[in-house]
């Protein structure tokens, strides 16, 4: 029998006819495997994970529309950002351990933070644990200091009886780190103090490579807890001839990791203030934000009030005269009252000033702020002109 091609041509019909019901059949099983005109190859496992890659990329952009919520700080007696590491950064003997027990103490009665850094402050859980400064010492100052303390807020541990038990604080195996987190996880503090900060690691501070895993996972231990966590911590030793210079956050011993990581450092010195008396300055020389106003104290001995024996006492001076000059008084007031990013205009910082400087001497000021890479401006000219502070990060070429 012969090739007939109109047998051919129904056989490829019937063929096509078939065909195009096994892929209805398949398209009913998997509505979304349907291609209208030509097949869909199927995807490879590469192709998978390389779109899957992809759209993990564009979930982590960070789009900036109008309006846009920027992260909200939240300063714990005013002075130290929830979420982040800050230090205490002063040298031997120049009262680091006495201000951050002062401090531990005011936040877990709540209230008055420092004799008036903060007023009606919440009242805190915190966690303090006790490295160099053994847990008697915190106890006998609290004592001679009559300072009050609650059980309920305040969460004394010392490292060396916590190693006594079989257990570690330190900071520099993964192991040990699980510790210090279900130490956290079992105290639920708002604040924590690990005092001095080298007593919690034996690696070498001035390495970086051995550091940078140490700070960062004391910074997520900070975000992923919502807490805040502060580092007493040394300054490193001057020559007699730079003892009377202005003191940076360069002046933090160990590697540079600590003071990029570091979301605050206030730092420490003595000083002599304006009565000729020594005191302790405390100025924050780092911040990602605000910068707190500096302070000072004194630690005193005193006639006790019933006349038996002297008491010791801590005297806090907010508003201290330390010689500072007109120029840095204008950049500490800018600093403290304006978030970075915020917009303020030439007249809302002489409104700031007013007083500590003249209107020249305030806009020159500015100039210098700007040139120095601390403010920028709007572009605008006369009322329309506003400036704002770049994060602290911005000046660290200067």
């Amino acid at each position: 029998m012969g090739f007939d091609w109109h047998d051919a041509g129904q056989e490829n019909r019937e063929a096509a006819v078939a065909s195009l019901k096994e892929q209805l059949a398949e398209a009913r099983a998997n509505p979304e495997g349907l291609v209208i005109g030509e097949a869909k190859e199927a995807s490879t496992p590469e192709d998978v994970k390389r779109e899957t890659e992809a759209q993990r990329w564009r979930d982590l952009r960070i789009r900036i529309t109008d309006g846009m919520k920027m992260p909200h700080f939240e300063y714990i007696g005013g002075l130290f950002p929830r979420g982040g590491v800050s230090f205490l950064a002063a040298r031997a003997g120049d009262c680091k351990t006495w201000l951050a027990q002062r401090i531990a103490i005011d936040l877990s009665l709540g209230g008055v933070v420092l004799d008036g850094i903060r007023y009606h402050e919440p009242q805190r859980r915190v966690l303090y644990v006790a490295g160099e400064a053994h847990w008697d010492l915190f106890v006998r100052r609290a004592n001679y200091m009559q300072w009050p303390a609650t059980q309920d807020t305040l969460m004394l541990y010392d490292s060396r009886e916590i190693e006594k038990s079989g257990l570690s604080v330190m900071l520099d195996t993964e192991k040990e780190r699980e510790h210090v987190g279900r130490l956290i996880d079992e105290t639920k503090p708002d604040i924590v103090f690990f005092d001095s900060f080298s007593d919690f690691f034996f690696a070498d501070e001035n390495k970086s490579a051995e550091m940078k895993p140490i700070v960062r996972w004391i910074e997520s231990l900070a975000q992923e807890r919502r807490i805040a966590v502060v580092l007493p911590h040394h300054h490193s030793k001057r020559k007699p001839s730079e003892r009377k210079l202005d003191f940076d956050q360069d002046d933090l011993i160990g590697s540079s990791v600590l003071q990029r990581l570091a979301h605050l450092i206030l730092t420490m010195k003595k000083s002599v203030m304006a009565d000729g008396e020594e005191a302790i300055y405390v100025k924050c020389t780092r911040s990602r934000n605000r910068y707190p106003f500096p302070f000072a104290f004194r630690v005193v001995d005193e006639d006790s009030l019933d006349g038996d024996g002297h008491r010791t006492s801590m005297k806090v001076f907010l508003n201290p005269e330390m010689g500072t000059t007109k120029g840095s008084k204008v950049v500490e007031l800018i600093e403290a009252s304006f978030d970075v990013g915020q917009w303020f205009s030439k007249q809302e910082a002489i409104d700031l000033v007013a007083g500590e400087a003249s209107v020249r001497s305030i806009e020159n000021m500015l100039h210098e702020m700007q040139e120095r890479g601390m403010i920028v401006d709007n572009g605008q000219k006369t009322n329309k002109l506003r400036y704002a502070r770049k994060g602290h990060d911005a000046n660290e070429e200067m």
